[in-house]
């Protein structure tokens, strides 16, 4: 099942990298920018989560042990 997935993500991976300059030219300048932009807002409130899960373990874990 894993296998599977990991094909159909690498399969679709390619194909859009394949037919990126259709996309550039369907998505125009300001597409690809809003585009970019949505990704890193996406990207940093990632980034965001992970530090406040990893800070809300931490401190868990430090104020039970003791």
């Amino acid at each position: 099942m894993i296998l599977a997935v990991i094909v159909v993500v690498l399969s679709i991976t390619y194909n859009l990298f394949r037919s990126s300059k259709r996309l550039t030219f369907a998505f125009g300048k300001t597409g690809i920018n809003v585009v970019t932009q949505v990704v890193g807002v996406l990207l940093a409130a990632l980034a965001v989560q992970y530090v406040v899960n990893g800070t809300s373990v931490a401190l868990k874990t430090a104020f039970s042990s003791s």
